[in-house]
């Protein structure tokens, strides 16, 4: 999709600005109804708290998808689907060592099985050439 909007010559900025602003009016104009408030336990915020939550999403959320989209406009289909499969594993790892996360047996079994399946995706069954 980031790479037809590209060929149809939309920025990555605003590729992110569009679904990431229809994505909030949504959310907004749901939370506005009271079956959807009741149906999700919806308990509101305080300003305080949507204040942050205003600044992490134009501070950290919204430049971080900026930036993939771009990453996603230089990169072939393939690189991408590996790149966007194998983000939470990397995010896992990253965790180890940033946040000094334990990673138990499990968790490594499980990080290894991950990996070795985005391979199998992203070359199949044989020595990359």
């Amino acid at each position: 999709m980031v790479g037809l909007s590209k060929d149809r010559g939309v920025s990555s900025i605003g590729i992110g600005c569009v679904r990431w602003l229809s994505i909030a009016f949504l959310i907004t104009a749901l939370l506005r109804t009271s079956w959807f408030r009741k149906a999700t336990g919806y308990k509101s915020m305080s300003p305080k708290d949507w204040g942050f939550s205003i600044l992490l999403g134009l501070f950290m959320f919204g430049p971080s998808h900026i930036l993939f989209s771009v990453a996603m406009g230089l990169t072939s289909e393939v690189e991408g689907t590996v790149l966007l499969s194998t983000a939470p594993l990397w995010t896992s790892i990253f965790s180890f060592f940033i946040l000094q996360e334990r990673i138990t047996g499990r968790l490594a079994f499980a990080i290894g099985l991950s990996f070795v399946g985005a391979y199998v995706v992203a070359v199949g069954f044989q020595f990359p050439s």
